[in-house]
Formats: structure tokens, C-alpha cells, sequence
């Protein structure tokens, strides 16, 4: 005698389908971003700190340094870190600059001014234009090339 396929129940269905979709929205987030830093006259600025923490625990995610090119570019899996969080950018003799995102952040530009300096530090997003000529160009790793 052949076997009859039984069809899963509609409940089934529907609670598999309620488990992915409460998977999907209960952190399986990541954390996102990247940017350029440099100073007043335009010269990159390298080893300057960039901690993410969260908004909600007040808890670091993701913490880098910038490369000789001024770049960083870091993702983190947040633990129960929350959606809101504020990435800051330091470097000794620099005035500190910070910037608000939800999960994952535009490319961004800082600019920090000197410590003695009247001017404050800026970071700001960068629309898809500007960050393909500023960040992409020169801190976004080489694509593959196919054979």
C-alpha cells in the first residue's frame, strides 16, 4: 500500500511561520557602519577611536580604530544591545564629535578640529554620491574580480 502525504495543519504552518517572523524582529539585527575621518585642511586622520554603544543599555558594541586612510568600518552582532545607538569619534589633541543611528548608519565624514581650535568636530552622513567619491574610492575593500 503507497503512503498518503498528509499536508501540515494550518495551525503548523502558522506557528512556524509566527517563529521566523519573531526571529527576524527579536535582534538578529546588525549593527552597521562605516566612514572617513580627517581633519580641517582634509588630511586623514588614523588611529582615532570609534566606539559604538548602545542608546538603551548604555552598553559598548563595536569599538575600532581608523587606518592610515582615515577609514573604519565595523559591524558587530548586538546581544540584547537594543535599536538606537551613538558612535563616537576621539583621538587625543581632537575635540571628541558624536553621531545618533538606528541599526545601521549612512557612510559618514568626520572632520575633528583641533583641541585649541574655536571650531567644533563634525561627523555628518554622506548621500550615495558623496560617499562613493569620499569613502568608497579610497577605504572600501576590493571587490573580487570573477574568472
Amino acid at each position: 500500500m503507497g503512503r498518503v502525504a498528509m499536508r501540515p495543519s494550518l495551525r503548523w504552518r502558522a506557528a512556524v511561520l509566527l517563529g521566523a517572523s519573531l526571529g527576524l524582529l527579536s535582534g538578529c539585527a546588525t549593527v552597521f557602519t562605516r566612514g572617513i575621518v580627517h581633519d580641517a585642511a582634509g588630511e586623514p586622520i588614523g588611529n582615532a577611536s570609534v566606539r559604538v554603544t548602545s542608546v538603551e543599555s548604555g552598553k559598548l558594541v563595536a569599538e575600532a580604530v581608523t587606518d592610515t586612510s582615515g577609514c573604519f568600518n565595523l559591524h558587530q552582532f548586538p546581544p540584547d544591545s537594543g535599536r538606537h545607538f551613538r558612535l563616537d569619534v576621539s583621538l587625543q589633541g581632537y575635540k571628541r564629535v558624536s553621531f545618533a543611528f538606528a541599526l545601521e548608519s549612512p557612510v559618514l565624514e568626520g572632520t575633528l578640529a583641533a583641541g585649541s581650535s574655536s571650531k567644533e568636530s563634525v561627523l555628518q552622513p554622506l548621500t550615495r554620491e558623496q560617499a562613493y567619491g569620499r569613502w568608497e574610492l579610497i577605504c572600501a575593500p576590493p571587490s573580487p574580480v570573477g574568472n
